[in-house]
């Protein structure tokens, strides 16, 4: 009788062992995707400060001209505005998506996110967990981020002042 009680109390342990196993690993996936993006995010950041730098050192010509982001990123470093090694993919491998403007001195930059997918509809923070998002700079500041990236609107500020 001893023996089935010890044996019934494993046979529930198991599958418990199992069921909490996985989801550490659903909660370590989405750490893992978290990271990605918050590194995806730092780096449209760091390319964005330097599109804005190389703009103010060429203030006839505005933003890099380049088809890609690959080229842009290349100017870039050219310029000493970037790091030799600067990564020409984001966190996910993907392409950066780049498109400037010489006439209205204006630019994009964005990561896609994990999907690799251009997001239809955009919001100004990505909500946690969303990794599909794509993540935004446009004209020297994020459109679209995490919303470690994203400034705090000084209306929302005073809003909470004001309660």
């Amino acid at each position: 009788m001893q023996k089935n009680a010890v044996i019934f109390p494993v046979a529930l342990i198991i599958p418990l062992m199992i069921l909490t196993q996985s989801l550490f690993a659903q909660e370590s996936a989405n750490d893992a995707h978290k990271q990605v993006q918050i590194t995806s995010a730092r780096l449209v950041q760091q390319i964005g400060e330097a599109i804005e730098e190389y703009m103010k050192k060429h203030p006839d010509t505005g933003p890099p001209q380049a088809t890609t982001a690959v080229d842009a990123i290349k100017i870039l470093i050219e310029a000493e505005l970037l790091p030799p090694h600067t990564p020409t993919l984001d966190g996910w491998l993907n392409e950066y998506f780049y498109w400037s403007s010489a006439e209205t001195h204006s630019y994009t930059l964005k990561s896609f996110g994990s999907d690799r997918v251009r997001s239809a509809n955009y919001q100004k923070e990505i909500p946690d967990g969303n990794y599909w998002l794509d993540i935004i700079w446009v004209n020297g500041k994020f459109q679209q981020a995490p919303p470690e990236f994203m400034p705090v609107d000084d209306n929302e500020e005073n809003q909470e002042e004001n309660k």
